[in-house]
């Protein structure tokens, strides 16, 4: 096999898409089918050859992503982070080729207001956290109990997921 691997970094902030590796530009997801599953449009897929250039694209894209100081977290992030790593594997005596992605997410933490005493742009971004989080937990839990349906579309986050999770 000859393997290739790429990776994007999105930042989802205020339940909108950011591509981190591109000047923080925004990016749209929307559900392709079953033979493209989920696509984000425009995205930068970055090839990636060890761990290190991995590493270095982090904390490149981190210098982008939004974080704020609040009363419980002084450098707390106000979005989740998506690490997403593409593989493509092509069979040498075929030419058949695999291809697969791996998401690698740090979901800002559940943020109690009262306690964090945010207001204005935080107490926004601190709701639009929360929310995704429970839409999240509404997806887990629909796919655990074989729900004859589960709300992805209901925030940026699960959207993204969907064909990682189920479909």
């Amino acid at each position: 096999y000859q393997c290739s691997m790429r990776v994007s970094i999105l930042e989802v902030y205020n339940d909108k898409l950011f591509d981190l590796q591109n000047k923080r530009s925004p990016c749209k997801v929307r559900w392709g089918g079953e033979e493209q599953g989920v696509v984000i449009e425009p995205i930068v897929k970055n090839k990636v050859g060890n761990v290190d250039e991995v590493q270095s694209a982090l904390e490149k894209a981190y210098t982008s992503r939004s974080v704020a100081g609040t009363d419980c977290n002084a450098h707390s992030s106000r979005s989740h982070c998506i690490l997403t790593v593409y593989v493509d594997a092509t069979n040498n005596a075929t030419g058949q080729t695999i291809s697969a992605k791996l998401h690698l997410i740090d979901l800002a933490g559940s943020e109690r207001v009262k306690n964090s005493a945010v207001e204005g742009d935080r107490l926004k971004e601190a709701t639009h956290i929360n929310t995704s989080l429970t839409h999240l937990k509404t997806v887990i839990q629909g796919l655990a109990n074989k729900s004859s349906f589960v709300a992805y579309r209901n925030s940026t986050l699960t959207s993204i997921l969907q064909d990682s999770l189920g479909v």
